[in-house]
């Protein structure tokens, strides 16, 4: 078993202001400072079947604070930041198996993540927003040792996605 928590604190402000205004961004909002702060953490659990064989899962929430070209950019009137962003926040769950060898190592993991306020990038005028997206996939890592000291090692992954909300 593992397990881990942690938490983050950002505070961001923006100086490209005219008038004390975000030159662009004032078509949002008058927004031009911003303090964020939030846990994270997760649990993991291995179970090791014999000396071959391990399966394993794992639920896990993190976050990711908006960028701060996401927030304050300010390059014309078809194309600044969101101050008003929130952060994303990830709900990820991994389940998988590991098969290893003297020789193999064969990972396979598949995950789910629900991003509540994903940071999305829309078209006109270009800015981010805030959406409720899923992403869904699989991981298969595979390495054969060729001789001592050399390995051959593959990855092959799929994942997909899904808009749960579109931008305003």
């Amino acid at each position: 078993l593992s397990t881990g928590i942690r938490g983050d604190y950002y505070q961001t402000k923006a100086n490209d202001l005219v008038n004390g205004k975000l030159r662009y961004s004032q078509n949002l909002t008058f927004t031009n400072k911003k303090r964020d702060a939030f846990p994270g953490g997760y649990f993991s659990a291995k179970y090791h079947l014999n000396r071959r064989l391990t399966f394993f899962g794992g639920i896990g929430h993190s976050n990711r604070n908006p960028t701060l070209v996401e927030r304050y950019l300010q390059a014309s009137n078809g194309f600044y930041g969101n101050p008003d962003l929130k952060e994303t926040k990830n709900t990820e769950l991994d389940l998988g198996f590991q098969n290893k060898t003297e020789k193999t190592n064969l990972k396979v993991k598949t995950f789910y993540s629900s991003l509540d306020d994903y940071i999305y990038q829309q078209a006109y005028p270009q800015t981010w927003t805030n959406i409720n997206a899923r992403v869904y996939g699989v991981v298969i890592n595979s390495m054969v040792s060729i001789r001592p000291n050399f390995f051959l090692e593959g990855d092959l992954s799929y994942q997909r996605g899904r808009k749960d909300s579109q931008p305003e």
